[in-house]
Parts: structure tokens; sequence; C-alpha cells
């Protein structure tokens, strides 16, 4: 066996006894290795029929095969094989030209967190991959067996809205602010009182309609219009669950939070049109 660095690549060459299957040969140098070395040091193994050798009888290193990967797969392993190396190339920040799809993860520079990055993009950009796991990434820590991982049969999760209806837990955020309620009652800390101070004519129908898409865009509220004399008030009732939960305790004093329906809604944003 002869280890060679090609790059930033550690290659294994090895050759096997007559008899003796190519395949059942690389998976033992897999099993030895992975039980002697630390992940960082793993090779990539290419097996050597007949070794290369100079006038002296040594092996010749020079003319030892540069490692070319062939990945026979269905069109469905292509497609991830695809997605799987570009998103590791994407995270680590290398060439594709001169990575191997059979290159480990971790011995090309990943880490924890760039394996939390890479688990992350995968699940948001590979169909297949929408219900990954961490254990799964570190057991197939290349895009070729990742690949064949997923293209295999496994169920897809497709994720959708939870159920609303009931009490649920409320969040930290939720639980931080019921306390300085009770703590400071009648606050208005989480208040945001806005004058806005316009010069030229105002054309009501217009800033209307422009406060109404902003509105929709971002918060998609339900809009009316009240006029009173000289002035125009503008309701805004947010559908956003959040701003219309109320926070409550149980008798153990955990915190819920219970969420009406979008008719009780409570005013999230009122805007005064006054004549100076």
């Amino acid at each position: 066996a002869v280890a060679l660095v090609h790059g930033d690549r550690l290659i294994g060459y090895f050759s096997t006894l007559q008899g003796v299957e190519e395949g059942e040969a690389v998976a033992q140098c897999i099993d030895k290795t992975r039980q002697r070395l630390p992940r960082y040091m793993w090779p990539e193994l290419v097996h050597v029929k007949e070794w290369p050798r100079g006038r002296t009888g040594k092996v010749d290193r020079k003319a030892l095969p540069v490692p070319t990967i062939c990945v026979q797969a269905t069109d469905l392993q292509l497609l991830d094989l695809v997605g799987c190396f570009w998103q590791i190339c994407q995270v680590l920040r290398r060439d594709p030209a001169v990575t191997s799809v059979r290159s480990d993860f971790f011995t090309l520079g990943g880490t924890s967190l760039k394996a939390a990055a890479l688990l992350s993009a995968l699940r948001a950009q590979v169909p297949e991959a929408a219900a990954l796991q961490f254990e799964e990434l570190y057991a197939h820590p290349d895009a070729a067996s990742l690949a064949q991982l997923l293209s295999g049969s496994r169920e897809v999760l497709v994720l959708g809205p939870a159920p609303v209806e009931g009490l649920l837990p409320a969040s930290l955020g939720q639980e931080h602010m019921l306390i300085l309620q009770e703590l400071h009652e009648g606050s208005s800390a989480y208040n945001s009182p806005l004058i806005l101070k316009l010069e030229g004519s105002l054309d009501r129908a217009l800033l209307s309609s422009a406060l109404d898409r902003a509105m929709r865009q971002h918060l998609q509220p339900l809009v009316s219009d009240k006029c009173e004399k000289e002035k125009t008030i503008f309701e805004v009732l947010a559908r956003h669950d959040v701003l219309r939960s109320n926070l409550l305790r149980d008798s153990d004093g955990t915190v819920l939070q219970a969420r009406p329906a979008e008719h009780d809604a409570s005013k999230a944003c009122i805007c005064n049109h006054l004549h100076a």
C-alpha cells in the first residue's frame, strides 16, 4: 500500500492477492482506516492491479494514476448527487472542479458548525433531504454516499402549518413580556407611537390606498376607513397570530397563549390624520 497527497486530497493506493474481490478489499480497508485513524486522515482509496516500478524495482509514485471518479447512478440519484455536491462546495467555498464527489466533507475542512449549515442548505435545496438528520450526515459525509442514501426509499417530509386551536405553550419572548407587564401594569413600553409631518396637499384616498397596500404586504391586515369631520382613522386589524394572542397562566403558573378568531383581532395600529 502507498499513500500520496494530491493537492489537498489524501489518496491510498492498495493491491490485493489473487482471488480477493476488489469490493471486499475496499470495504476492509475502509473499516481498518476508520478504526485506527482520525477522520481527517481517512484517505480516498484506489485499487491498483499492477504497481508501476522504476529501474531500481521500487514503486514509481509519480506513475501512480490520479484518482478519477466514475459514478453510475439513476436519474434520481444523479439529481441528488449534483444537489449534495454543489451544497458541499458552497458551504466549504471550494472549487467543484478540484473536488471529488467521494471526498469526505470533514476531511475537506468541515466542522460541526459547517455541518449544521450544510444540513440546513440540503433541507432547503434538495427535496429528498427534507427529513435528513445529523447522524445520517455524519454517517454519509461524502456527496456520493449521501446521494445514494437520499435516493433510496425515504419518506419525504412535507412541513405544513401546525394547528392553532386551543391553548399553546408561550415562547420565552412572550413569557418575558408577560412578566414585565405584571411588574409594571399599564406600561406603554411595547407601544410604538409615531407622528409624521407631511408638507403640501394630501390626497386622503391615495394615502389610504398606500397604507392599505403596505400593510397587506407586510402584515396581511384588514383595513377600514372611518371619516369623522376633519380626520380620517385607519384601523388596522392584524391577522398575525402574535398580534392576536392572549397570554395567561394556568393553575401551576405555566404561561400559555390563547389565539382568538380573526374577527376578535385587537387594534394593532391606529393612524390619525389631523389638519395642522
